[in-house]
């Protein structure tokens, strides 16, 4: 057992290391793809929930009459004569905005232009 020993053993350590390196290297990558794709899905989820809370986004009387320019009077009257639907969480009341807008043309009669 001379240097020739020695030096192949450096070289088993090198390659253990290498492959080692390797491998972790492909984990890593591998790794990476897989949290992308779930990041994207993730993503995907969280983007159709915004686009669906904006498009169904629920109002307070303030924010409808703020909306229409009106009075919270007038909206409290046009929920006592069912001119707009409205859901009501205990004492809270909530309007869907994408309810409201269609509700213009047919009660047309009842907007005021202020001038």
């Amino acid at each position: 057992m001379g240097a020739g020993w020695y030096s192949e053993r450096m070289n088993n350590n090198y390659s253990d290391t290498k492959q080692l390196a390797d491998a972790l290297t492909t984990f890593a990558t591998a790794l990476t793809k897989i949290l992308t794709q779930k990041l994207e899905v993730i993503g995907e989820g969280l983007e159709r929930k915004v686009a669906l809370k904006a498009a169904d986004a629920m109002l307070t009387k303030d924010e409808i009459a703020k909306h229409f320019g009106i009075t919270v009077r007038t909206v409290e009257n046009w929920m006592t004569q069912g001119y707009v639907p409205y859901l009501r969480f205990g004492r809270a009341v909530r309007f869907s905005l994408a309810d409201v807008p269609q509700l213009v043309p047919k009660y047309r009669r009842l907007f005021r232009l202020r001038v």
